[in-house]
Formats: structure tokens, C-alpha cells, sequence
């Protein structure tokens, strides 16, 4: 009898499981009160430069799509001409209801679209509120103390000391907030925290408590991964740190690691770069320069390009630049190889690592590689 309770309760365990999986049809509509353009739909972890779904805005302003979700988690609208001209500001929804409605406006108007529809992005745009109202004041006080033309380095000093304090005790806040309810709001917004990390003053501390909370909370979440990766890189992807292993992928079927290279050489580059990373080229252009010196001093180069969609846009790259080592593919993010890296958003970046795998130098000028 036990054993048949016990089977029922699996059974019924794994259904829920199951119907919690299984897609469900979202549809966004809206208006938009601007220029007719083309919305670039894209999950907020995702780089517009090479992701996303192009949504066309029809000639009386309105749009309308049906996508299909299986985890619910924050997506984002972009407007392609924004992005065109290198200035855009995501509007960031998530889509938890079965109908989404927008209202959006030109740039100069961003506060003033509407989504209606999703409680998530109701909730998150509470927390943005109760947030700006506790800070943003004294945060904009302080910032326009540190950019006043001819400010005194002591008042510069100062108005840093105070914004670093009050965004160390903001990101608190920001988890106290959140840890009352667990919202995924709450872990997406500490995922922008993560990212920002390096450039504004978070505790390390209050980062990794943070970081075992929410990975508790959602272990199985698509964000969990990123989220991994990028703590990961922050530690151990640093001069003095470890080379961290992916596989690199010279066909569409086929692959290696990285670790298989790394110790048949004396040294090696990892270069990460994209196809529409100009400064990317630029540094890879200086290695091939000076290959054949390089290669005197037990230099291998591994050069993998990603920020691309599709297999062809790899051919296509390594066969304009034809660099005289192995170039790999990361098509669409599948090998998270940038994120492992610490660079989610970026185009690209270069490690100097030796035998061991240790990390000796990160964008390093070819000079001091070949000196």
C-alpha cells in the first residue's frame, strides 16, 4: 500500500513538473506614439548586436506577436533605428500573462510607456520607485558633484566616498527588499548588479551572499548559469587566476577543449572576438603582425569568434581575416564562453595564459608579449 502511495505521489510530482515546463502562448500588442520602426525582441540576457526576434511595427503604429514560453523570465524590447545610431534604452518586461499590452514612446519620453498585462513588471516597476525614491536624490547630488567642471579633488574625493557608500548600502537595500517575497524580479535585478560590479563599489561580501541566495532560490532557472559563470569569472578569470575550460568548435558537428591545447605550448593567447568588434580586430591584426616572433617564443594563438548567429556568419569572418592559427565558432552563445569569461556583453578580449593554464596577463600590448 505504501509503495502505491508512493508511486502516486511521483506520478503526480512528475506532472506538475511536467505542466509547469510545458510552452505557453504569450501575445504582445501595442501602440506606439513614434516613428514606424521595427522593435527588436530579445531575452534580457541576450546581446542585441547579434540575438533577438525582429518585430515589425505596421503602418497605423500598432504591433502585435505571439511567442511561446516555457520559463518565464525578463525580455526586452530595443527599437532598431536606437540601436542603429548607438543609443538605446531597453524596455524591459516580463511575460507572465496571456496578453501584454504597450504603450511606447520616443526616447526623450522613455517614463512615460505603459505595459499593462504582467504583474511581474508591475512589481518590478514598484521596487524601481520605492528604489529611486530612497536614493536617487542624493546619488544625483553627489554625481553632479563629481562631474562639476573645475570641482577641487577634495570634493571629488568626497562626493566618490559617498556614492560608493550609498550604492554599497542601496544594493543591501535592494536585497532586503527582495528577500520578503523571492521574486525573480529580485534575482534579474541582482544580475544587473552582478554585471556592474566592476565598476561600481559592491562588496564582495554582500555579492556572494547575494549569490548563494538566489542560486537557492532558483537552482534550475535558465539566469542560474549566467549567473554562475559570471561569479566564477569574477574570482578565478584575473591575472593570477586560472584559464577556464570550453570547447572549441572548428565544424558545426565537431570540437575539442581548450584544455587538450594549452599544454603542448609554452604559452597561449585565448582571443575572444566578434566580427563587428573593431577593437577586437584591431588586437588580432597586431598578433598576426608579429606571429612569426611569437612563435620563436612558444606563443599559440586560440582564437574563437562569437557575438554571431549562424555558422555562416563564422565562415564568412575567417575567411576575411584568413589569421594563419585556428579559429573557432561560437555560434549563438551555445558554449557561454564569454560569459565564462566575464565578458557577457562584450566583443571580445584576450588572455595570455602559460602552460599551467595560469592567467599571466588580459589584453595584453603586444609589445610587452614580445619584449
Amino acid at each position: 500500500m505504501q509503495r502505491i502511495i508512493f508511486l502516486i505521489t511521483v506520478i503526480l510530482i512528475s506532472s506538475l513538473y511536467c505542466t509547469a515546463q510545458q510552452e505557453k502562448s504569450v501575445v504582445l500588442e501595442g501602440k506606439c506614439f513614434r516613428p514606424i520602426d521595427t522593435i527588436i525582441l530579445l531575452k534580457s540576457t541576450e546581446d542585441e548586436r547579434y540575438a533577438g526576434v525582429k518585430i515589425a511595427i505596421d503602418a497605423d503604429s500598432t504591433f502585435k506577436h505571439e511567442m511561446q514560453v516555457q520559463v518565464v523570465e525578463e525580455y526586452s524590447f530595443v527599437f532598431q533605428s536606437e540601436y542603429l545610431n548607438g543609443m538605446w534604452k531597453p524596455i524591459r518586461f516580463y511575460p507572465d500573462g496571456k496578453l501584454i499590452s504597450f504603450k511606447l514612446y520616443p526616447p526623450e519620453e522613455y517614463e512615460r510607456n505603459t505595459i499593462t498585462g504582467s504583474p511581474l513588471t508591475e512589481q518590478k516597476k514598484e521596487y524601481k520607485l520605492k528604489r529611486s525614491a530612497n536614493f536617487s536624490a542624493d546619488l544625483d547630488y553627489w554625481y553632479d558633484k563629481l562631474y562639476a567642471p573645475n570641482q577641487d579633488p577634495m570634493t571629488k574625493t568626497k562626493a566618490q566616498h559617498n556614492i560608493d557608500s550609498l550604492t554599497r548600502t542601496s544594493f543591501r537595500w535592494q536585497q532586503d527588499y527582495f528577500s520578503k517575497d523571492s521574486s525573480i524580479v529580485g534575482y534579474y535585478e541582482y544580475y544587473e548588479a552582478l554585471l556592474m560590479s566592476d565598476d561600481i563599489d559592491i562588496d564582495d561580501n554582500d555579492l556572494k551572499m547575494a549569490h548563494k541566495f538566489w542560486i537557492s532560490k532558483f537552482p534550475n532557472h535558465p539566469l542560474s548559469e549566467e549567473v554562475e559563470n559570471l561569479m566564477h569569472a569574477s574570482d578565478q578569470v584575473v591575472v593570477g587566476g586560472l584559464y577556464v575550460d570550453f570547447d572549441l568548435i572548428k565544424k558545426e558537428d565537431s570540437g575539442i577543449n581548450v584544455s587538450e591545447m594549452i599544454t603542448k605550448n609554452e604559452y597561449t593567447i585565448i582571443d575572444l572576438w566578434a566580427p563587428w568588434c573593431g577593437p577586437c580586430i584591431k588586437k588580432s591584426k597586431a598578433l598576426k603582425e608579429n606571429y612569426n616572433t611569437l612563435k620563436t617564443i612558444g606563443v599559440n594563438v586560440i582564437a574563437v569568434i562569437g557575438g554571431i548567429n549562424d555558422y555562416s556568419s563564422y565562415k564568412k569572418a575567417k575567411e576575411k581575416y584568413n589569421y594563419p592559427w585556428e579559429v573557432y565558432s561560437e555560434v549563438n552563445n551555445k558554449n557561454k564562453i564569454w560569459s565564462k569569461y566575464g565578458i557577457p556583453y562584450a566583443g571580445g578580449s584576450q588572455f595570455l595564459l602559460n602552460k599551467k593554464g595560469e592567467i599571466l596577463a588580459i589584453n595584453a600590448n603586444i609589445d610587452s608579449i614580445i619584449a
